[in-house]
């Protein structure tokens, strides 16, 4: 073959193969400790082992992208994998692995707009904890660590975090979706203040699914926790599909001086709770199915309306008076279908089917 048609078919070659290998552009980093203090691109060249007490990578200069270029920062004895330190702004870290460090990445109060994806948190105290302001964390993992996440006025997208000895994910006056906290020792998402949390994923977590505060909870999916699927104080509760743990004493939602709407509740143990309120909770138009009780209304001046409850040993049960209900229908279900304090405290506003 002519050396003029080999050159062309080794063009060829290299413009068409599926293989890319890209290179990071920027500054190396190959040795540790080490400090940004200046803007620009910066990337591992190699796995970063550290055995001091000291921060690994700090942050200390606004825009960076840090690419960790699918290596690992391993720390022994460490404190943070990566510090940034206030008042440092618009930072990226990408790409790798941090483990065996106090705070996998750390961030403090005073930075902002910090974008933590594709970052695998093992075997740190926490994994991820950013303090700062307009944080946004993506497609990250959280696993075997004693906390998994944790962030403030933050968006949290499609993280996992899972088997940590305390909880998965705790975020406050953030967005937090499609996230997956599952077997986690306590819970899976924790604390999560005024938030909105929507599509995600809280399975087999050692105490509650979901422990909210002023927050929306909608459109999740949770399933065999440990003692409640959902625990909501100050917030509304929606469109959520909670299944009990099999052989457990377990409850599917509580929530007080809130709303609890449209949620399907399918609980499985031997005593169980479909929906518990305290006081001023709203609770309509949900579905419950094979519970101990299907809705156990504690405190005072909550409305239950609108809901079903199928093969429970008792449809609706009033610890306390001054509540209301209406148009409920509690079908097929044991001992009794309106229970407690009926008709003697609460009100009944006509439309109840048993």
């Amino acid at each position: 073959m002519p050396k003029k048609i080999i050159a062309l078919s080794f063009i060829f070659l290299l413009f068409t193969s599926t293989t890319v290998y890209a290179t990071s552009a920027g500054t190396a980093i190959n040795s540790a400790p080490y400090t940004i203090s200046t803007p620009g691109m910066y990337h591992l060249t190699g796995n970063l082992i550290h055995s001091t007490y000291t921060d690994i990578i700090v942050i200390s200069s606004d825009n960076v992208t840090l690419d960790l270029n699918g290596f690992m920062i391993q720390g022994i004895g460490s404190k943070s994998g990566i510090e940034i330190t206030s008042p440092s702004s618009n930072i990226e870290i990408r790409n790798g692995a941090i483990t065996g460090t106090l705070y996998g990445i750390h961030s403090s109060s005073g930075s902002s707009n910090i974008k933590i994806h594709n970052i695998r948190a093992t075997d740190n105290s926490t994994g991820i904890r950013l303090w700062s302001n307009q944080n946004m964390i993506t497609n990250s993992t959280a696993t075997g660590n004693s906390t998994g996440i944790v962030a403030h006025f933050s968006t949290l997208k499609n993280n996992i975090a899972s088997n940590n000895s305390d909880f998965g994910i705790q975020a406050s006056s953030s967005t937090v979706i499609n996230n997956t906290a599952s077997n986690n020792g306590t819970n899976g998402f924790s604390n999560v203040d005024e938030s909105t949390v929507i599509g995600n994923v809280a399975n087999e977590n050692g105490d509650k699914g979901i422990l909210g505060h002023n927050s929306v909870i909608q459109s999740n999916t949770v399933s065999r926790n440990g003692t409640y699927g959902i625990y909501g104080l100050s917030s509304n509760i929606i469109d959520n599909s909670v299944i009990g743990l099999l052989g457990a004493s377990d409850t599917g939602i509580y929530g007080e001086i809130g709303t609890i709407r449209g949620n399907s509740i399918k609980m499985q143990g031997a005593v169980t709770t479909g929906i518990r309120t305290g006081n001023r909770t709203y609770v309509t138009n949900n579905r419950i199915f094979n519970t101990s009780i299907g809705i156990k209304v504690g405190g005072m001046r909550s409305s239950i309306e609108s809901n079903s409850i199928n093969t429970s040993s008792q449809g609706i049960y009033f610890d306390t008076s001054d509540n209301f209900y209406k148009n409920n229908k509690a079908l097929g279900n044991g001992a009794s279908s309106f229970a407690g304090s009926v008709p003697v405290g609460a009100r009944d506003g006509g439309g109840n089917i048993n």
